[in-house]
């Protein structure tokens, strides 16, 4: 298996037979030696359920590729991020018939904080509903498994992840560190409380909960079927691709190092899979029969099936007492200042306090506050609540974004903080993954890569061990994972916008480097040939500067995507330095923004066309006022509007040169505005004005006939009531369309041009 995310805790657990259930109680098994204690409950038509389930195999798929790729669905106005979810819990701490013993408060909530170090990373968090539930009954205290039923019964509250903490856990004769039950059974999980302080135990049963599987896969005692390879992977072990086909690994094949020997004495020594090939198995997954001390992460996959679980099978927790959630009014916005009001969705709140700009110090106590941001940069966002016993926070990480950079843009990450887990960045920087060590992934580094034979020894900006660039550290990872990072929104506000950068690939394991560009709400990923493969001869090579033509976005608002992706081992090191845009003079310094359009006064509904004429452009940009489709728009045109509002509508063209901009505004009253309403009741307009074939009348008058004159005075064209008459054989030129009335009086006239 391949380690993405790690933690520094501990695992206890056991048993899992697929094939044997145990109605009504915990699974047992001997476990060779290692102590017997998970007890964990499934069914076949439960795995069949859930594997069966499209709904989860989506989710389970969407989750991975967000986590790889994470696109952002992002406009000027909002952008998705991934959501924390906060699942409540209800803690049942059993004492005896006295009230003594029994978990205390600081246990409690160190173990549900320990398990929330892991689940942060399936977009989850646990919380307490409603306070703690005891339990004073000397048969609940040492609880046996034979007593759930009454218990649960007694106790159980529906809606919630109902959690019994024991002195000790038992089946029958056998001791438990506890149990849960896989989706589609009872919301129910049983801990001794020995186990639940250990720092990982909670978390094992909490993913049973959530649709894990041991990862030597449905059967103790018995060699998984899963092979080496990973040709059945998603059919066989634990069901989970980025971990390793597990022979069933226990203290007697891992050493205290970690250090897995080669054997597998629960299945008769056998060490090798079906097709003969040696186990490798991994000795750290929370999921396995591993030594307890070197148990302490899950995989992306892992965390894809809780999330998966959390999503489809078990989204019903809801805590009806004590929440915590807010939303605001605007998430992401390329301008500053941006003002944004934030709304407390919470349940139970008395008090409140906001930290709006992830500095860790309180900016508002009130319930709904508004809040301006001057600054460009990403900011986190913090709600705390209290009930006046418990507290509880919810954190969206990066959840506004304001503000784009102009050009000339130049970053040469100097200020940049070194560290090792993918965080450090400033000025609206983010990577994908973030505060990781055990993933592919960008880092702020200097002085050299960790890694032998591959990465810069100096950064190109200073040319020293002491200039900071950005590199993908390839040490951890699989091949083919993929590391993004992306920069703040930036303003190409010329007609010729290029960029630059300067980039170092060195090494026997190259993988790729990709560029992307987000723009009008959508990515388009590689606007320039991936850099493929080793790029330099030696590692001391000087970094190569590739240049990228944007003038294709001239005038838009872009964010920029360098994506790597990983080769087949650690040595493929990838570094970039001194990210530059800037414009590149031409032969049309001094544009000037001018335009035309077909009328001034028309109606909701009517078209009216905008013509450039403008002069020394090479790019435009168009806004066309409220309630109008499109809003917007890009090059010369012409375009054809159409208005859903009446009013006064201001329309505004910015004109590009090579390196500068012009920019004129016009007005349009929709709806006649400013007429008297006997005017506006009896109106009459044609279109499209200028016209090449088809001219059409609106008009709500009643007439008989229709007469086209020229500028002497001629009738070229009559017609008989028609709404749309055919001007194609007209030479081009002014004229005048009039409306005939039944007495052959002129009631309405107007202007028009043929082309």
């Amino acid at each position: 298996m391949k380690n993405i995310i790690s933690f520094i805790s501990l695992v206890l657990f056991t048993v899992f037979t697929l094939k044997t259930q145990v109605s009504g109680s915990p699974q047992t098994s001997e476990n060779s030696g290692d102590a017997l204690e998970c007890g964990f409950i499934a069914t076949q038509s439960q795995l069949d359920n859930l594997e069966n389930n499209p709904e989860y195999q989506s989710n389970k798929i969407n989750f991975i590729d967000e986590y790889k790729a994470k696109t952002f669905n992002r406009s000027s106005g909002q952008m998705a991020l991934s959501q924390i979810d906060w699942v409540p819990i209800k803690a049942h701490i059993t004492r005896t018939s006295t009230g003594t013993g029994g978990l205390t408060t600081t246990q409690l909530t160190a173990a549900i904080d320990s398990m929330n170090n892991y689940y942060i990373n399936a977009n989850m968090q646990f919380y307490l509903c409603g306070g703690i539930n005891y339990i004073d009954n000397n048969t609940y205290y040492n609880f046996n498994s034979s007593d759930e039923t009454v218990m649960h019964a007694a106790h159980g509250q529906a809606n919630l992840i109902n959690i019994y903490f024991c002195n000790t856990v038992s089946s029958g004769t056998s001791n438990l560190c506890g149990y849960a039950y896989y989706p589609g059974g009872p919301d129910v999980i049983l801990m001794a409380n020995s186990c639940a302080i250990n720092g990982s135990t909670l978390a094992h049963e909490m993913g049973h909960f959530y649709s894990l599987r041991h990862t030597h896969g449905g059967s103790n005692g018995t060699l998984t079927s899963e092979l080496v390879n990973g040709s059945n992977c998603s059919s066989a072990g634990d069901f989970v691709c980025d971990t390793d086909a597990d022979p069933q690994l226990g203290n007697s094949n891992v050493s205290s190092s970690c250090v897995y020997n080669g054997t597998a004495p629960y299945t008769g020594g056998v060490a090798t899979d079906a097709n003969g090939t040696a186990f490798t198995p991994n000795p750290n997954n929370i999921m396995s029969y591993s030594r307890k001390s070197c148990r302490d992460f899950f995989s992306v996959g892992q965390f894809a099936r809780i999330n998966a679980a959390h999503k489809t099978s078990r989204n019903y927790f809801t805590c009806a007492t004590f929440n915590v959630d807010f939303s605001a009014t605007l998430t992401t916005s390329c301008v500053t200042p941006l003002t944004v009001s934030f709304t407390d969705n919470s349940t139970g709140a008395t008090s409140w306090q906001w930290d709006v700009d992830g500095d860790s110090v309180i900016d508002y106590t009130t319930q709904n506050p508004s809040h301006t941001y001057t600054t460009a940069g990403s900011y986190d966002v913090s709600l705390t609540i209290s009930n006046g016993t418990t507290v509880i926070t919810k954190t969206k990480i990066g959840f506004i974004i304001a503000g784009a950079k102009s050009i000339p843009y130049n970053q040469d990450f100097e200020t940049f903080i070194t560290a090792t887990n993918a965080t450090g960045l400033l000025e609206g920087w983010t990577t994908n993954p973030v505060n990781t060590t055990t993933a592919y992934r960008w880092n702020v580094d200097d002085g050299g890569t960790v890694t032998g034979s591959t990465g810069p020894f100096v950064d190109n900006t200073l040319a020293t061990s002491a200039g900071h660039y950005m590199h993908i550290e390839a040490s951890q990872g699989s091949q083919n994972d993929v590391a993004e990072l992306i920069s703040p929104c930036i303003s190409l506000n010329a007609g010729s916008p290029e960029l630059s950068f300067a980039y170092h690939m060195h090494g026997s394991s190259m993988g790729e480097l990709h560029l992307d560009i987000f723009s009008g709400g959508v990515w388009t990923n590689d606007i320039m040939t991936a850099l493929v493969g080793q790029q330099t001869i030696n590692q001391s090579d000087a970094f190569s500067i590739k240049t990228v033509d944007l003038s294709t976005w001239a005038g838009e608002v872009i964010e920029l995507r360098f994506r790597g992706i990983r080769n087949s081992s650690f040595r493929g090191d990838i570094a970039i330095d001194d990210i530059n845009i800037k414009c590149i003079p031409g032969t049309n310094p001094n544009p000037s923004a001018n335009f035309t359009s077909s009328t001034t006064n028309t109606f909701t509904g009517d078209p009216v066309m905008f013509s450039d004429a403008s002069s020394d452009a090479i790019a435009w940009k168009w806004n066309f006022g409220t309630g109008a489709s499109p809003t917007i728009a890009s090059g010369a045109g012409p375009h054809n509007v159409t208005y859903s509002s009446t009013g006064l509508k201001t329309v505004s063209l910015i004109a590009f040169g090579d390196c500068s901009s012009d920019t004129t505004n016009t007005s349009l009253n929709i709806g006649l505005v400013g007429v008297t309403e006997n005017e506006f009741l009896t109106y009459f307009t044609v279109y499209p004005n200028p016209v090449n074939s088809s001219l059409s009348i609106k008009t709500n008058i009643i007439y008989s006939r229709v007469q086209i004159i020229n500028v002497v005075g001629q009738i070229v064209i009559e017609s008989n009531g028609n709404s749309t008459i055919d001007v194609s054989e007209l030479e081009s030129g002014n004229y005048i369309i009039q409306l005939i009335g039944e007495e052959s009086q002129i009631i309405r006239s107007e202007k028009f041009t043929k082309n």
